[in-house]
């Protein structure tokens, strides 16, 4: 009778054991012998009734702020946008410039300290009126003074071919050029042909090159 008592007490345990195993959570406490199975994962809090009058605070809130924006108010990539500019093609870009400000493009083929002339022009803006070229706009141009010749940062070119030991590492760095925006000129003073680059001292350039 021992013998079939303990079969039976076995048999209810192991079964016991299974059932727990395929319940994450079980209400009722584990009976004696019964093996706890291992918590896989952590079930997140209930929101209660507190929790939930906050958030709702919280988001009322937040609409009141954004409801009290006045209309003149811009976004921010909308935002310190100059009174004039003149957008340019140069180097195989397209670039907003100003007065003023210096930029980076691909290397020019112009000596540091000389002045290029922009001839390329897309569009300009100045006194609230914009223009637009078709495709260029032929009395307005840019003039720049070129400050330093310089290598952009360098990119990593990985190759990879799988199953065939094909792998390769190269590096480059781009040539890039640094100009300074010095003025902006409009109506006949913008020059007729559009010169690419003008060296500022024509004379001793054609002597150089006799």
């Amino acid at each position: 009778v021992d013998i079939m008592a303990a079969a039976m007490s076995t048999s209810a345990c192991t079964a016991s054991t299974k059932w727990c195993s395929t319940r994450l959570r079980v209400s009722q406490p584990f009976k004696a012998g019964c093996i706890a199975p291992p918590r896989t994962h952590h079930t997140a809090p209930r929101s209660t009734g507190s929790q939930l009058t906050c958030r709702a605070a919280a988001a009322e809130a937040v609409q009141e702020a954004t409801s009290d924006r006045d209309d003149s108010q811009v976004p921010s990539y909308a935002q310190n946008v100059p009174a004039s500019y003149t957008v340019v093609d140069i180097g195989g870009h397209q670039m907003i410039v100003e007065k003023g400000r210096w930029y980076e493009v691909n290397r020019l083929e112009a000596a540091p300290g000389s002045t290029i002339r922009l001839g390329r022009v897309l569009a300009h803006k100045a006194n609230g009126d914009i223009r637009f070229g078709t495709p260029y706009l032929e009395d307005v141009a840019v003039h720049a003074k070129v400050l330093d010749h310089m290598q952009g940062e360098k990119i990593t070119v990985f190759k990879y071919k799988p199953k065939k030991h094909y792998r390769r590492t190269n590096g480059h760095r781009q040539q890039l050029t640094r100009f300074m925006v010095t003025e902006v000129l409009e109506g006949q003073e913008a020059g007729e042909a559009p010169v690419a680059v003008v060296d500022e001292n024509p004379a001793a350039a054609t002597e150089e090159a006799a």
